[in-house]
């Protein structure tokens, strides 16, 4: 209790908690001490470097899931991006890579396995010792892939599964197995176990939705029969009309409630991890994102925040401290583009330092001003 309180305090979760052995090293570990000393005064310009990278691998998909944002770029920003990123470009992030402790193939608005680069990129990171990991629809997963993922010493897999159940799915993950998507869960769980890789952590992704925030229940015993070390939560990010009536803050609050104290007994009794979002607005709450991570995406744009990389309608925002259920045009969060200028340079431009004000009040601008990600809600 006492150890989760005080990485709680500090902000130590994901992507910033300590792994000795990737933390061992100088001048990553002088950065992450900066990072431990300052995070907690808010400052504007930071002594000290970001601690994580998300990094857009692939903009390529081969499934069509009804309310990924893909959807949203398809209908409604200008056609989607199809492409890959390239290995000479994520070379260009080696002046902050010695001082990062990890970095995550998230693949953004792809899967990441459909770039045939991915592995070069992956050891790339590896060769700065940085901690590492990937997210998955699991349809290209093989048995060598699964091996391979040990051999290459990924951190972590974070394999997306919307459901246990094989009709509801198939209507989600549209040309998806959950047969097939068990099997290689399965598999890596059992790596995990024989190779006695501990410095490895095996997920699931699920995103609460008005229409199945009661499954966590069943979907907790899912996890645990396939041998899984956490399971991830946020919910549906709603930018269309015609997915409002899904999104998970339609559910009444009350019922909210007591779904997730279920969980929370019941994932300490089957001893997996849970990660819910949070369901109140705490004022005091500052966004992490600023103070620790840059999001890299597959045309060289940086953001603090992986959700705003583009300006769009959005639903659900914060104001005045309430949660509201309104349609705003929100701006992107773009803070620069390391293709054209030193990614050092923009960790404390004007650009980022501005964002940060934002967050403590100081200014005002779009999107952080309505944002509800900063309190954990989603």
């Amino acid at each position: 209790m006492f150890l989760k309180s005080f990485l709680n305090f500090f902000g130590l979760e994901g992507g910033t908690r300590p792994h000795i052995a990737n933390i061992a090293r100088p001048k990553m570990l002088l950065n992450y001490a900066a990072f431990f000393l300052f995070r907690k005064f808010n400052l504007i310009k930071l002594p000290y470097g970001p601690i994580n990278l998300m990094v857009e691998v692939s903009t390529k998909c081969n499934l069509a899931c009804p309310a990924c944002e893909r959807e949203l770029f398809r209908e409604e920003l200008g056609g989607l991006p199809i492409q890959n990123v390239k290995l000479e470009n994520i070379q260009r992030l080696a002046p902050i890579l010695r001082d990062v402790y990890s970095a995550y193939l998230v693949s953004g608005l792809g899967e990441p396995f459909l770039n045939p680069e991915f592995w070069d990129i992956h050891r790339f990171f590896k060769t700065f010792k940085v901690k590492t990991g990937y997210f998955t629809n699991a349809t290209f997963l093989t048995p060598d892939l699964v091996q391979k993922t040990f051999n290459e010493k990924v951190n972590a897999v974070l394999v997306s599964i919307d459901s246990f159940d094989q009709v509801k799915y198939s209507s989600i993950k549209k040309g998806s197995e959950l047969e097939n998507a068990k099997k290689y869960v399965r598999l890596f769980a059992e790596s995990k176990k024989k190779r006695k890789a501990h410095y490895f952590s095996l997920g699931l992704n699920f995103i609460f939705r008005r229409d199945n925030y009661r499954h966590i229940l069943d979907y907790l015993d899912f996890a645990k029969s396939l041998g899984v070390d956490f399971i991830h939560c946020s919910s549906l990010i709603v930018h269309r009309e015609k997915d409002r009536d899904l999104s998970f803050f339609l559910v009444e609050d009350c019922e909210k409630q007591a779904i997730f104290r279920e969980a929370e007994k019941k994932a300490a009794r089957l001893k997996i991890g849970l990660r819910l979002p949070n369901l109140e607005v705490f004022q005091k709450n500052t966004c992490g994102y600023l103070w620790r991570c840059l999001s890299i995406f597959y045309n060289g744009d940086v953001c603090p925040c992986p959700f705003f990389r583009t300006s769009r309608d959005f639903y659900y925002h914060v104001v005045e401290g309430n949660l509201v259920d309104k349609r705003l045009h929100v701006s992107d969060c773009i803070v620069g583009n390391y293709l054209n200028e030193g990614i050092e340079a923009i960790w404390n431009g004007s650009k980022m330092q501005s964002l940060r004000k934002t967050i403590l009040g100081k200014e005002k601008c779009s999107p952080c001003n309505s944002c509800y990600f900063k309190y954990d809600l989603h």
